[in-house]
Parts: structure tokens; sequence; C-alpha cells
């Protein structure tokens, strides 16, 4: 059996799901499995700093929507004008609530189920004791991994609080390259500390599996398209060819604008393998392909507003909704 530590990190994406039920129903389900998971006293001291941090940066970008009416002179006399002003104020009013209730998420966290979820997912919490903060400093200063910025080691004491306490095969839960670039070093390090295997792995439903659960599909989704969403914020919309909505788009394009998810998969799959073998490391790619057909989709509930590009036609196959999206331009940024 494989212990799992989940990055704080892993759990604040969870911030990002707009659908409230969706939400829910996927941190349900993860703490059925609490009886695989630790945490450390710095991963959940890091969890509540981050999360008051976004917050606080929610609050700041709704405070920037309140809007004025303009009430001059030829505005005013319009004949929509008091409905287009009442509507305004409308907004004001429900946006200054909304602020007000994330106020009081930020002075009760417990009331946040995405907090209470994090830190009641385990009855087992590593210690940050005098002795693993000065080898965590110690690793810093040898530049041993895994490594936090140059102000912190934040990811320095966590490691050492899982070398002293973790006696058992571990999967670390983290898209932080410090882990995933460096997990030669830390698996080394581990077996020789504790004679344990050691995996670092990007979703909460692949670790799940290594104890021969299966997660379902709501949760694979979610988190597919979690990082879906990252790499978007990374890498811009379709702004780079190796974008997971552009492999898809290519491969439909391929399959003559439409296809069954079955031959989908295996065509993408042939497009990462041969132009973007960084990608296919991606254990979830099935899930990630699908989680890209919905948010790029106005036919779904997860459609991200923007790009419409694909068209469910029904019995899992897909097509491409409008080609000239990217013959003019946004394909390749221009």
């Amino acid at each position: 059996m494989y212990k799992i530590f989940i990055d704080a990190n892993i759990f604040l994406n969870f911030y990002r799901i707009n659908n409230r039920e969706n939400a829910e129903n996927v941190l349900k389900e993860i703490k059925k499995y609490k009886k695989y998971f630790i945490l450390t006293k710095q991963s959940k001291d890091e969890f509540l700093r981050n999360r008051d941090r976004m917050i606080r940066e929610f609050i700041a970008d709704l405070r920037k929507q309140n809007y004025n009416a303009h009430p001059n002179n030829i505005i005013a006399t319009l004949r929509n004008y008091n409905n287009y002003a009442n509507s305004i104020k409308t907004a004001n009013q429900q946006t200054n609530l909304i602020i007000k209730e994330m106020n009081e998420l930020l002075e009760t966290p417990e009331a946040d189920s995405i907090y209470e979820t994090y830190f009641n997912i385990s009855e087992i919490n590593y210690e940050r004791t005098t002795d693993i903060i000065d080898r965590a400093i110690k690793r810093k200063m040898i530049g041993n991994p895994p490594t936090s910025n140059k102000y912190t080691c934040g990811d320095e004491i966590i490691w050492e609080s899982i070398l002293e306490y973790c006696k058992e095969d571990l999967v670390i839960v983290s898209q932080d390259a410090t882990f995933k670039d460096n997990y030669n070093f830390l698996q080394r390090e581990f077996q020789q500390k504790n004679g344990k295997n050691l995996k670092v792995i990007e979703t909460i439903s692949e670790a799940i599996q290594l104890n021969h659960e299966i997660p379902s599909e709501e949760l694979t989704f979610t988190e597919s398209d979690i990082l879906v969403q990252s790499e978007i914020q990374k890498y811009g919309e379709l702004q780079d060819n190796s974008n997971w909505a552009n492999i898809v788009y290519d491969a439909l394009v391929v399959l003559n604008k439409e296809a069954k998810l079955s031959d989908l998969y295996k065509e993408a799959k042939k497009i990462v393998n041969q132009k973007y073998p960084e990608k296919a490391h991606n254990k979830n790619m099935e899930a990630t392909i699908r989680a890209i057909l919905q948010r790029y989709s106005s036919d779904s509930n997860y459609f991200n507003g923007k790009y419409n590009l694909f068209v469910p036609l029904g019995k899992g196959k897909w097509a491409i909704r409008d080609e000239k999206i990217f013959e003019q331009g946004e394909k390749n940024g221009s």
C-alpha cells in the first residue's frame, strides 16, 4: 500500500472548479480514501497562507468590477437609461454581497468545504521540529532538491518531514517541477533512508489507482480539466501548437474532421509521441482529451466561453465545429 502526500497547490486548484456540485462531489470522493493520505505541518501552513492570498486576489478582482452609470446629459435622456442604471446598481449590490461572503470565508475557514476537506483528509500529520528545520536549511545551502524559492525552504521542510516520519511506500501528488524534475534523486534518497519506494505523479486519481482503487470518472475528468486550465495559463490560449487543444484539433483534422472517441484517442496519442514526447508521460491522456473537447464546446457545461471548436455528434463521436477559426490565425497566435 502506498501512502499519499498531496501537495497543497493540488488542493488549491480545486478553487478553480466552476461547478459547485462537481466540486462537492469530488471532495466527498477524496474523503473516502482518507486512510491513504498523510499531511505535514508545513503543507497545512502553506495551504492556509496561499488560500488566504487567493481569496484576497479574488476580492480585489471583484472590486474592480464596480461600474458607474455615467449619468451625463446625453446618456441620461435616452429611453433605456433608467433600466441601464438600475441594472448597474443591482450588479454592484450583488458584487458587494459576494465580497462580503468571501471575507466571511477568510474569517471562518471552517465553513469552506475545500479547507475543511484538506485539513481533515488525514489522521497522520507530520510535525515540523527544530531538527527538521535545521536539516531543511542545510539541504538548501547544499543545493539538494527539492528546492523552494530563494527566500524560503518550505519544500525542503516538507521533504525532511517525509524522510523523518514516512516508513511506507509513498506517492507524492504534485505538479511542482522541483519534485517532478528531481524524481531520480529523491527516489534514491528515500530508498536509502527508509528502504521504501517513491513515486511522483500529477493527480490524485492516479495515486488512488496505485492502491488498486478505481476513481470516479468525475474525479479523473476534473483533475484533467484543472491540468488543461494550468496549461492554458502557462502557454496562452491556443498560442502554442503543443497545447492540448491544438493536438485534439489536429487529430480530428487527420480523421476527416469527425471521429469516435476511441479513434481520436489513438490519433492524438500518435501526434503526441511523434511531435510532443514531453507530454507522453500523461497517464490520464484520454481524460485530458475529453476535458479539452468539453472546454472548447458550447454544448458542454464546462465550456470556457472563448473558442467554440468542437461539437458532440452523439454516441461518443465528436467533430470540428468550424475549421475557419484556426485558419484565421488563432492557432498560431497571429
